[in-house]
């Protein structure tokens, strides 16, 4: 997948399909995570500490993301513990009461799950695809002046 500089380069860059150039995030201004919320639970705990550590590598992190992260993090913790519970189950069939995984709650709430926090890790480019159109702005470089050197006394 082209990023957008490519896009833009080659001729074929859309504002509607790729996005706002000057509209990407301009670095990191967190470089170090803060601890998780004390209300996940440790799965949630745990992929806070594991999307923070690579966003903060990737200069992605910014404060005002850190609302969403947790609730990826709920989302997920929610996920892990549900899933947990159904692998002890050892009759499925029972534990469906004759009904198909679609009609069940457990099942419902986790499709639920994995729907919100791919939504919520997707919006902060955590994945490669969103990741190769987010451009991190860096200073540019400033013109050296022929000049200078005989302007110098």
């Amino acid at each position: 997948m082209k990023s957008i500089q490519e896009h833009i380069d080659d001729g074929t860059y859309r504002k509607a399909r790729h996005g706002d150039p000057d509209a990407t995030p301009e670095g990191a201004d967190l470089e170090e995570a803060p601890k998780p919320p004390s209300h996940l639970n440790r799965h949630g705990k745990a992929e806070w500490k594991r999307l923070l550590s690579g966003m903060i590598a990737m200069s992605l992190l910014k404060t005002v993301d850190l609302g969403l992260i947790e609730q990826a993090c709920v989302f997920y913790g929610t996920f892990k513990e549900l899933s947990i519970e159904l692998s002890k189950k050892k009759d499925l069939f029972t534990f469906f009461n004759g009904k198909t995984s679609q009609n069940n709650i457990v099942m419902s709430t986790l499709n639920s799950c994995y729907k919100n926090y791919s939504e919520i890790v997707y919006k902060l480019g955590v994945s490669p695809i969103e990741r190769s159109k987010i451009q991190v702005k860096k200073e540019p470089e400033k013109e050296k002046n022929p000049f200078a050197p005989s302007l110098v006394k």
